[in-house]
């Protein structure tokens, strides 16, 4: 049995202390990202609680969907990274200072960053792959991460975070979560309001599913269409169809167009093999794309221009390594 974080044997009575982490007691692998999550999401709601916030008035202050405020105020953590809780809590101004005892470095404390305690994307999107009579259970993951320097705003006299609070220009006023509203404007200041539940009830056939609606070579797709990238990750039940899928675009270089509804609307996606696994890119519609610029002037060039020219792009070829180019204004 357990008292007050130590094991108590029934037997002699020896009393055995706990680590400190319920989760490296249970032998989870990921104790100590378990643990720091759990820390932050009763961190957000204890904020929650003491600001008197209903579920749908903390989703607005957090810039999220009601439904994730319920999963994090229920424990269900899984689908929080550590970087989107440090968030939250940026947003609702508090302080956090992450450290964990080293059980193998005595009382030391480490100070452990989100990059170093987080390296696992979380599942953004959950559905299926579907064409013909096919169907694959997939979750997506986000291929990339944002990592450009951001700087926070600050009064300049006592170093105060800048609130920037919701404010209605015909009224003069700061107004509370629950007076905002999401419209469609239909006409100059002629809004139609819109509900989450009128989102739901749109007719996207795309809502839960990746809807393949032919294949193309992938040399066909200009990549200024390509938009965001996820990694689509096969649930056990859909291994073997997602692995025959994968083999056969790989040998014929080719790549799936598809549609599927994500960020509060639909759209056109492109899904790839890439590395032993399918990358999705949700790509911008044909009358997204910017004509290029009409003034380009016509110049007459020489043969000998360009074989000078050759020369010097010679010089500079290489393999491209991505790693070789660091952001030197991140690292200074």
């Amino acid at each position: 049995m357990s008292i007050g974080g130590a094991s108590v044997s029934s037997d002699d009575e020896r009393i055995i202390a706990g680590s400190g982490n319920v989760f490296r007691d249970l032998d989870r692998a990921d104790a100590d990202v378990l643990q720091i999550k759990a820390h932050l999401a009763s961190r957000i709601a204890v904020v929650i609680e003491r600001r008197g916030w209903t579920q749908k008035e903390a989703a607005v202050h957090l810039s999220v969907d009601q439904p994730r405020i319920s999963h994090l105020l229920r424990g269900r953590l899984s689908s929080f990274s550590i970087d989107a809780l440090l968030g939250y809590l940026m947003r609702l101004d508090v302080k956090v200072d992450l450290s964990f005892n080293d059980p193998t470095a005595g009382a030391t404390q480490k100070s452990m960053t989100p990059a170093t305690l987080d390296p696992e994307p979380r599942s953004t999107w959950s559905g299926a792959i579907t064409f013909g009579m096919i169907s694959i259970p997939v979750n997506l993951h986000p291929a990339t991460q944002d990592k450009k320097v951001s700087f926070h705003l600050l009064h300049e006299a006592d170093h105060g975070h800048i609130k920037l609070k919701p404010f209605c220009a015909t009224e003069n006023r700061e107004v509370a979560p629950k007076e905002l509203i999401r419209a469609y404007e239909v006409g100059e200041d002629q809004f139609v309001n819109i509900t989450d539940h009128d989102l739901k009830q749109l007719p996207l056939p795309s809502q839960h599913t990746i809807e393949l609606l032919e294949f193309v070579h992938a040399a066909e797709i200009d990549p200024i269409y390509f938009e965001t990238s996820y990694y689509v990750e096969p649930e056990a039940i859909g291994v073997k169809p997602y692995a025959l899928l994968l083999k056969v675009l790989e040998r014929k270089a080719m790549v799936g167009i598809a549609r599927i509804a994500i960020d509060e609307g639909e759209r056109l996606c492109a899904l790839r093999p890439h590395e032993s696994t399918f990358l999705l890119h949700t790509m911008h519609r044909a009358d997204e794309i910017r004509k290029p610029a009409s003034y380009t002037p016509t110049v007459l060039v020489g043969d000998h221009e360009i074989a000078l020219a050759s020369t010097l792009v010679n010089m500079l070829e290489e393999p491209f390594d991505p790693s070789r180019y660091p952001d030197g204004y991140r690292e200074a």
